[in-house]
């Protein structure tokens, strides 16, 4: 991951992969300093493979990772950091979901789950 960090292309890389709305999925293979990671890589949900026994286990987690429901994660990710938004400036009342968007939301998860 390290070395990742300070490559030049790799950063080119997730620079276009966050422009293009790709999904991007980090496998951390070793620790490293959260605040030294760009943030199109921060904010996705990362597989942490330092703590798994067998290379098989980070494979199949990034497996699992790779085939989940692509719009699903994606429509989850926005409620995610809309309410992390709302935390952020004490709990505005401007930014809380309407109505209509609780209701597809809700729909939208129990079509899902």
């Amino acid at each position: 991951m390290r070395d990742w960090l300070s490559s030049v292309e790799c950063s080119k890389e997730l620079t276009l992969a966050a422009e293009y709305g790709k999904r991007v999925l980090a496998l951390r293979h070793c620790s490293v300093a959260y605040d030294s990671v760009p943030e199109a890589l921060a904010s996705t949900t990362w597989i942490d493979a330092t703590r798994m026994d067998a290379v098989s286990d980070a494979l199949d987690a990034l497996c699992q990772a790779v085939f989940a429901d692509a719009e699903y994660v994606n429509e989850l990710t926005v409620l995610q950091n809309r309410a992390l938004q709302w935390l952020r400036v004490d709990r505005a009342p401007s930014l809380l979901l309407h109505r209509k968007e609780i209701k597809a939301a809700h729909a939208g998860c129990t079509s899902r789950c």
